[in-house]
């Protein structure tokens, strides 16, 4: 079967299995093992270092339905639902998001040049695949930020937050629009920093497979969203509060 995973990135050395690291698929791996399922899985995607996930899939060679069961093993990972193994989710269109605090307008400019296909060596880890994507690029007003939408059938290795750096050192000065178009046709290499993980998080595997979800792993996840969402805004609230001291 294949089954949708939801997971919170922090404290996990990324989605990947890792000798030693503590990562998303090893975790489950291990609770599977413990619990008699088998521990074969494949993940549909890779996410770095405290990168979230609303929506990562696994395929498994089990045919049952054991979210509820393997979730409530798992700490900030969340199995909510499954779907027939039959349909293959090879080239499904996945959706990214980053949380951006930059101003609308040049955001949008920049994220411009990156959308269609282009040759994203410069912009990923060197890896032995294929560098030519299809990408598009919307955004949107979020509260406070702008919420910058990536979507391609296939992603490099932290290709989206060296977008997200490019467009960043762009604000700052540091890379003009004519470098990045230089770049996307391999005509200049230059170094880009990669944006921070945290404020990333893959949305969604966009497949015709019709997932069947866990009301009770659904409810806890909606528990623990909550609760840290009223957590860090009231710590945001101190943390202002501290700073009008400051400036008073």
């Amino acid at each position: 079967m294949h089954f949708k995973v939801a997971y919170l990135g922090e404290g996990f050395s990324g989605s990947a299995s890792q000798p030693q690291k503590k990562t998303v698929e090893g975790e489950l791996r291990r609770v599977l093992g413990e619990e008699g399922f088998s521990e074969n899985i494949t993940m549909a995607c890779r996410t770095d270092k405290d990168v979230s996930a609303f929506c990562n899939i696994f395929s498994s060679e089990d045919s049952v339905d054991y979210c509820s069961r393997i979730s409530s093993r798992l700490e900030n990972i969340w199995v909510y639902s499954c779907g027939d193994r039959s349909e293959s989710i090879k080239n499904c269109m996945k959706h990214y998001v980053y949380f951006y605090d930059g101003d609308e307008e040049p955001t949008r400019d920049t994220a411009s040049l990156f959308c269609g296909t282009h040759d994203f060596s410069f912009f990923s880890k060197p890896e032995n695949r294929n560098p030519l994507r299809t990408l598009d690029i919307t955004i949107e007003s979020g509260n406070n930020f702008l919420l910058l939408h990536f979507r391609s059938q296939g992603f490099l290795w932290g290709m989206v937050r060296r977008i997200v750096g490019a467009i960043t050192m762009v604000s700052s000065g540091t890379l003009t629009h004519k470098d990045i178009r230089a770049m996307l046709k391999g005509e200049k290499r230059g170094h880009i920093t990669p944006a921070p993980p945290e404020y990333l998080l893959l949305a969604d595997i966009e497949t015709q497979i019709p997932f069947k979800n866990n009301a009770y792993v659904l409810s806890r996840m909606a528990k623990e969203f909550y609760s840290r969402f009223t957590y860090h805004r009231r710590k945001g609230a101190l943390y202002e509060e501290m700073r009008a001291l400051l400036a008073s």
